[in-house]
């Protein structure tokens, strides 16, 4: 199993990745702390956009794990569309607060 890029073949790699994302989240916070000029409020935001981003790849490697049928192609897309909505959130509140 690669370190920055686990296979996905049991519910372990499943919360192994999970895991990664979160303390990938916890590393970049409080540089984003620092690049919004410690601002709490962005950086809140910034840390619900990270908790989304980990969770729905969570749900997406559940899904993929459940259903090995289901094409590369398809699984790319379907995290382009979560991310994309992740994204346009994300900079909607940070202009908005």
């Amino acid at each position: 199993m690669g370190l920055f890029n686990p296979k996905l073949i049991d519910q372990r790699s499943v919360r192994i990745r999970f895991l990664q994302g979160l303390l990938w989240s916890a590393v970049m916070l409080p540089i984003a702390y620092w690049v919004f000029e410690f601002s709490f409020p962005k950086t809140a935001i910034l840390a619900g956009a990270f908790l989304y981003m980990s969770f729905s790849g969570f749900l997406i490697d559940c899904w993929k794990l459940r259903h090995p049928d289901f094409s590369r192609e398809s699984e790319r897309n379907l995290r382009l569309v979560a991310a994309a909505a992740g994204v346009s959130a994300l900079i909607l509140l940070i202009c908005l607060s």
